[in-house]
């Protein structure tokens, strides 16, 4: 590993490549202290580049370098971000703000196998519960992005909203499909 300064961290997996949306049993290496986990890709489009993002997943909360516990942790590559802060100031911005919740998260240089991938940003899944995001605003983001998803990918899509009887299983409010047809319609 090149000295950076940052924190290094070593994941040994068992097998190789790591898949996008198969877990795959680990040993990760935090501060000297080597813990099972899995590990497996995530993003869509992130995916698709040279450098992959990663989610590996602890079967107990545990705390990543001096970070708040957690059983899911990101690691994002940053890959199209030359300044590899983008994501870090976001959080930061978002933390200042007084958002009741943002993740937390610290630079890191990442090995998987003896191989040096370089800087990422090591951080909290972003995920519903108590402590973290607020179910009733979450839905109305997912929902929109599922939405937004829908209109660029099936041109008959309040049809399709229809056949499947979308409904919000969280909120309570009626509005919401009226609101989601407009966006789609828009």
């Amino acid at each position: 590993i090149p000295e950076t300064g940052l924190p290094g961290m070593k994941v040994d997996v068992e097998q190789l490549p790591i898949e996008r949306n198969v877990w795959s049993p680990a040993l990760i290496d935090i501060d000297g202290e080597k813990i099972e986990c899995q590990i497996k890709g995530r993003g869509n489009s992130t995916w698709g580049f040279p450098r992959k993002p990663y989610t590996i997943k602890f079967e107990q909360k545990k705390s990543v370098l001096g970070l708040t516990s957690s059983k899911r942790w990101i690691f994002l590559a940053n890959y199209r971000d030359r300044t590899l802060m983008r994501n870090a100031v976001g959080f930061e911005i978002a933390r200042k703000t007084d958002l009741e919740w943002t993740p937390q998260g610290k630079f890191v240089e990442l090995v998987v196998n003896g191989e040096w991938l370089g800087n990422y940003y090591v951080c909290e899944k972003i995920k519903l519960g108590k402590n973290q995001i607020n179910y009733d605003d979450a839905f109305l983001l997912e929902y929109y992005l599922f939405i937004y998803h829908l209109k660029l990918k099936n041109n008959n899509f309040e049809s399709y909203i229809h056949q499947k009887k979308l409904v919000n299983p969280i909120s309570t409010n009626d509005d919401i499909y009226d609101v989601a047809v407009e966006i789609l319609k828009s």
